[in-house]
């Protein structure tokens, strides 16, 4: 599975999420299968992988170093999009935009015991 933010045909300075699929494992990993719309206006979007005492800020290397051949035990998803269309914020001065937050757990990079402490020592946002 693979996601990828692209610059909207419809909304010049907007962007989109699509998610693609492959019924089989690429070779390369750069294959994804025909990409589909998942979500429209999207400003930004966060991958912030738990290191054992915080949110990272740093990219995750499962290729080199103290995470060689590793996954993070968990990872934060932030996803900030668009509220109104351009349009609609035509002479307004605020933010434009709402903030979505998730955290997805990767259970087969804990042990078992890590779990229970895991899911009470992290905190969602700072």
């Amino acid at each position: 599975m693979k996601y990828e933010v692209r610059e909207s045909k419809k909304e010049p300075g907007r962007k989109n999420l699509y998610r693609g699929e492959s019924a089989r494992v690429p070779k390369d990993f750069k294959e994804s299968g025909p990409m589909a719309l998942l979500a429209q206006d999207i400003a930004e979007i966060h991958f912030e992988p738990w290191n054992g005492d915080g949110w990272s800020k740093d990219k995750w290397d499962s290729t080199n170093g103290d995470t060689r051949d590793a996954l993070p035990q968990m990872v934060r998803i932030s996803v900030l999009a668009w509220e109104e269309t351009p349009e609609e914020r035509l002479g307004k001065d605020i933010k434009p935009t709402v903030q979505y937050n998730t955290v997805v757990y990767l259970p087969y990079a804990l042990d078992i015991n890590e779990m229970k402490q895991r899911t009470t020592s992290f905190n969602l946002m700072k």
